[in-house]
């Protein structure tokens, strides 16, 4: 007989809450009170007039149930483990047996990320590695998503491997990583463990190389030749010294200009520095900074020094 038919079903989907818009922040305490959607479809019945679907916790109590004249139904739950069963009503007014239990789980809504980020393409949650811990510190935070418990984040390096995992109870996580680039997802995680989907955030993280502390740089002047001097470089286990010479006029001109380079970059292997001989009369200024593999630049170290012209300048200057 029709009645004895079994209820079977054939599909569940479940599917969380959606926002045109992100809540502003007067609302965000009401969003982890929030139920989840949750819409479930199963094998039509052509004999059916109506269906009833009963859901369950996953203690077995009865938590609800529905009546719905499709084979679709849609209905609010938290999130969390749950069983649901159905039957449905045939035209002579006998309903067919129960279904068995389906056990299904209601995720929690997956963090949504702000709309100025999406958009932004140089936002980016940024920090320093130490010198000491070659580390850097760096504070992210995300949207409280509704029905979530706590949440699941995972850090990938350029590579897509995961460097770092973790479970956060709040809407923010302290990381301490390496110097280069990564991206992360949060999975929200709600009642009885259930995951929600994993939302990739549009902001990346960055944190920057460790950076070569302050070095010290002596300068000696020469008191009987106003154009002599030297300059002491500090001298550090496998940290070479860069060093850079520039000009602003010759002494012919007597105005300052842009600075420019005088030769090339060159690497300083002595451990005193002094101007060569040969420069014309003018200004200039000396930068040394230190490089390691790996490591940022020290801060420059800058000296502004004038040639002068000598006795024998100004004589090729005004031979007579």
């Amino acid at each position: 007989m029709i009645h004895n038919y079994l209820f079977s079903f054939f599909l569940t989907l479940q599917i969380g809450i959606s926002y045109a818009n992100q809540p502003d922040d007067s609302s965000i305490k009401s969003i982890s009170k929030k139920l989840s959607s949750v819409e479930m479809q199963w094998e039509e019945n052509k004999n059916a007039v109506k269906y009833q679907v009963q859901v369950f916790n996953s203690k077995n109590k009865l938590l609800k149930t529905f009546e719905s004249k499709t084979s679709l139904l849609k209905f609010k739950s938290t999130s969390g483990k749950v069983k649901i069963r159905g039957r449905f009503l045939d035209s002579y007014g006998k309903f067919s047996s129960w279904s068995d239990l389906t056990p299904i789980e209601v995720p929690p809504d997956p963090v949504k990320f702000n709309e100025a980020d999406q958009t932004n393409k140089e936002s980016f949650f940024a920090g320093r590695a130490s010198n000491k811990t070659m580390k850097g510190k760096v504070l992210i935070n995300w949207n409280q998503a509704p029905q979530a418990k706590k949440y699941l984040l995972k850090v990938y390096d350029n590579n897509t491997k995961t460097v770092l995992e973790k479970i956060s109870n709040s809407t923010s996580a302290e990381l301490f990583l390496e110097a280069g680039s990564f991206t992360f997802s949060i999975t929200s995680i709600g009642n009885e463990e259930v995951m929600g989907k994993e939302s990739f955030s549009p902001k990346k993280i960055t944190v920057s190389s460790a950076q070569i502390s302050d070095l010290n740089f002596e300068v000696a002047n020469n008191p009987k030749n106003e154009n002599q001097f030297e300059i002491k470089l500090p001298q550090k286990r496998s940290i070479i010294i860069i060093g850079k010479l520039e000009y602003s006029y010759h002494m012919s001109e007597r105005i300052d200009k842009p600075w420019k380079l005088v030769g090339s970059l060159f690497e300083v292997k002595e451990t005193i520095w002094s101007p060569p001989g040969n420069l014309t009369p003018g200004k200039y200024k000396i930068s040394f900074w230190g490089r390691k593999d790996n490591w940022q630049d020290s801060i420059p170290f800058e000296y502004e020094f004038t040639v002068k012209p000598t006795i024998n300048d100004l004589a090729d200057i005004n031979p007579n």
